[in-house]
């Protein structure tokens, strides 16, 4: 696992705190006083040098945090990344975008995806848009067609990832918890680790279980999961 994305005063990103020693950290670029220090302008383009390396070996599940994307879609260009990958026959990337049910967020997506598919980005063997749920639904944003408009001749394929109700929710985000750790763990082990009653513990896990099972279901249906 690799994270392009803030890292804190602990050294880690969000990603990085959900799974402590298992992620190699990138950050967000070259610090601009590195950059005066080495009194080169191409130290920034270098920085992400090493993201290409990974695209090379492949085998790496990426998170790019949003305020990253626009400084890897300079270095894909400056670096003519799209052919170099191709002419080294690095791996097609299977690119999933994350998208919130708000009007600027579609739009956000909508850019990629276009860049994506005019092929001035990275090689790509599928486009996957995951409309998360998180903030609410997309009943009043007709996602398709933004992104049809930007993009016509890209193929994209569409997953909905529902908000979870499930109790458990908010002491998974606070103690970065993984979620497959806690379908290990029985109904007490639960409540003594979140400090939360029994009852809470266990229909906080029934309803976590059914939600990833719903969720699990859906996207293997769609291809996204083989």
């Amino acid at each position: 696992m690799v994270s392009a994305d803030f890292v804190d005063e602990t050294g880690h990103s969000k990603i990085g705190k959900f799974f402590p020693d298992q992620v190699e950290e990138l950050g967000t670029g070259a610090r601009l006083i590195a950059a005066k220090l080495e009194n080169d302008p191409n130290a920034a383009l270098r920085y992400w040098d090493k993201f290409g390396t990974i695209l090379m070996r492949g085998g790496a599940v990426i998170d790019v945090g949003a305020n990253v994307v626009s400084l890897l879609k300079q270095w894909a260009h400056h670096r003519s990344a799209y052919r170099v990958l191709q002419m080294s026959n690095a791996p097609a990337s299977e690119i999933l975008l994350v998208c919130k049910a708000e009007k600027h967020a579609v739009q956000d997506v909508a850019d990629l995806v276009s860049t994506i598919a005019d092929n001035t980005f990275i090689p790509y063997e599928h486009i996957t848009v995951v409309l998360n749920e998180v903030g609410g639904s997309f009943g009043r944003i007709d996602v398709k067609t933004v992104i049809k408009e930007a993009a016509p001749e890209a193929a994209v394929r569409f997953i909905t990832l529902p908000r979870c109700t499930s109790e458990l929710w908010s002491q998974l985000e606070q103690t970065y918890t993984p979620i497959d750790r806690v379908l290990e763990m029985s109904d007490r082990e639960i409540s003594e680790t979140f400090g939360i009653d029994i009852w809470s513990a266990t229909a906080g896990l029934a309803d976590l279980k059914s939600w990833v099972t719903s969720v699990d279901k859906d996207w293997k249906n769609a291809g996204v999961f083989k």
